[in-house]
């Protein structure tokens, strides 16, 4: 039970934290000025058929700003598991190709202050 509200709690957090980022300014799903993709190497992912694209599950780079890549190897990044759990990040861009962000995406994210997402998710 108490695992159940942890998970309930953190899905909470997570989409605060998304939305806090949020402009309002209507420019449909474009990427802060100057934050450039982040390169496929900087990301362990494997391509999950069932969701007829890729899921990223570690972040291996070295910013701590991320643009997370809309397509690798050609197929659109479509879930994000345990990604960035931990990691030094401070601001990510999420594209809209996402639809699943796991609720332990972000664990132990101290410093993270801006996430922008104007898609659709799962939680």
């Amino acid at each position: 039970m108490k695992a159940k509200i942890f998970a309930v709690i953190l899905a909470l957090a997570i989409v605060w934290v998304m939305f806090s980022g949020y402009s309002g300014s209507g420019d449909g799903n474009k990427p802060p000025a100057g934050l450039k993709e982040n390169p496929a190497s900087d990301f362990d992912y494997k391509y999950v058929a069932a969701q007829s694209g890729i899921k990223i599950t570690k972040y291996t780079g070295t910013s701590i700003r991320v643009r997370i890549p809309e397509k690798i190897e050609g197929e659109p990044v479509t879930v994000i598991k345990s990604a960035f759990s931990g990691s030094g990040i401070i601001e990510v861009y999420i594209p809209n190709s996402v639809t699943s962000i796991g609720y332990e995406a972000f664990s132990g994210c101290t410093g993270l202050t801006s996430v922008t997402y104007k898609g659709n998710i799962q939680l």
